[in-house]
């Protein structure tokens, strides 16, 4: 990335980032993990690719020191199935 492009991306993400209550966890995206994931083709090929992906994750301000929930939400909590079938076995 140039500078402007640097500060561009930080300009940016400001708000969302630095000037919005609650805790964050921001950090880079391994390259290969990016890759296989999103992976890109371009034509003609040139000659580098840089590519830098971002992993941004709210922290629940009520967790517990090691960043578990005391409860779970109902919604991971419902069962997959109706509750008048049998589980799948």
């Amino acid at each position: 990335m140039t500078g402007a492009e640097s500060m561009s991306l930080v300009k940016t993400w400001t708000p969302e980032f630095f000037e919005t209550p609650g805790v964050r966890v921001i950090t880079l995206l391994p390259p290969w993990i990016y890759e296989a994931a999103l992976p890109l083709e371009i034509y003609p090929v040139p000659e580098e690719t840089v590519r830098v992906g971002l992993v941004w994750a709210e922290l629940d301000e009520h967790a517990g020191e090691n960043g578990a929930k005391a409860e779970a939400p109902a919604e991971a909590t419902a069962p997959a199935h109706a509750p008048e079938e049998e589980p799948p076995r």
